[in-house]
């Protein structure tokens, strides 16, 4: 389902959580409305896109959180005997920071990872984070409350770093506290997340961490 260029092209476009009429998918994977309309069907029909109506229009989008982070770690994968570049020119953009689902990707979440581990608020056991006694503390200064039962968090290996992230609802909280607190916005493409100045500040104080 994925290895055709223009479904990856929507997936990737689908990857942050949104909503979009076939027409957008169309443009993103420059392809004309039929086409982009087939290859919709065979996604839906995968499980992978769930479509839904608002009035006259017709809306697709990931199906869940698990089949972003299921793409976003296939992505990681490479394969050394037949080296293929099959991400789109947007993807350099996404790089630096980006959302995977509704978490913080990319060169930024990673980093943000790594400095949440040096300051002990997270250890990775497995494929997942476990938040320490010390760092529901740490959290609770940016308003994260301790969720029962809920200690781990998955650690979803990063699609262009090939490194994990933090994701489900660690990652979902820490990516709404960058929001509102206007560290990050979203950019003029799907998925791309742009630090601020004031997030470039409060980054480097919080976490040690110089967005590029």
């Amino acid at each position: 389902m994925i290895a055709d260029g223009a479904r990856a092209e929507m997936l990737l476009a689908m990857m942050d959580g949104s909503s979009f009429p076939a027409s957008d998918l169309a443009r993103f994977a420059h392809v004309s409305a039929p086409t982009a309309s087939h290859h919709l069907s065979l996604l839906v029909d995968a499980g992978l896109v769930e479509v839904f109506s608002s009035g006259r229009h017709r809306y697709h989008r990931i199906a869940n959180s698990q089949v972003a982070e299921l793409l976003e770690s296939m992505g990681a994968i490479e394969d050394t005997r037949k080296p293929v570049k099959v991400l789109s020119a947007r993807a350099a953009q996404l790089t630096n920071s980006r959302t995977c689902y509704d978490h913080i990707a990319g060169r930024l979440g990673v980093e943000l990872r790594q400095s949440l581990e040096r300051q002990g608020v997270v250890e990775l056991h497995g494929d997942r984070f476990l938040v320490t006694d010390s760092g529901w503390d740490s959290l609770a200064e940016y308003g994260i409350g301790k969720v029962d039962r809920r200690s781990h968090t998955k650690a979803c290996l990063d699609w262009t770093e090939r490194t994990p992230h933090i994701g489900s609802w660690l990652g979902t909280a820490l990516y709404k506290v960058f929001l509102e607190r206007g560290w990050v916005a979203q950019g003029d493409i799907p998925r791309l997340l742009v630090v601020t100045p004031l997030g470039k500040e409060c980054l480097m104080r919080h976490f040690g961490i110089a967005p590029r």
